[in-house]
């Protein structure tokens, strides 16, 4: 489905992804989008546990100086509409919550 959340992260002002969660075998079909940030990429899953489902993220697209080459993105259920977020990679951390979108 599509989700859409802001985030911070130390050293930057709160910004927006928007992600799409479309396969769990083809990482191609789940892209990820960080606007303010200009950076986009790809969630390829990873497995889940008991209460969240992990993928690596590679960002592979995008202007900013601030894109990470690859991190963990795990993401925890809060309810059916929302989930919350944690990016970890590259030294830096950014946590937020998305919500289902449509």
């Amino acid at each position: 489905g599509e989700w859409q959340g802001r985030l911070t992260q130390k050293g930057l002002k709160p910004f927006t992804v928007r992600a799409t969660i479309a396969s769990l075998e083809r990482s191609k079909q789940n892209t990820v989008h960080y606007s303010e940030i200009n950076c986009s990429g790809n969630w390829d899953y990873l497995g889940a546990s008991a209460t969240a489902y992990r993928f690596r993220e590679v960002i592979d697209r995008g202007a900013g100086k601030v894109c990470k080459g690859t991190g963990t993105v795990t993401l925890t259920p809060l309810t059916d509409d929302r989930v919350d977020y944690v990016f970890t990679g590259g030294g830096i951390a950014s946590r937020g919550v998305l919500a289902r979108q449509g």
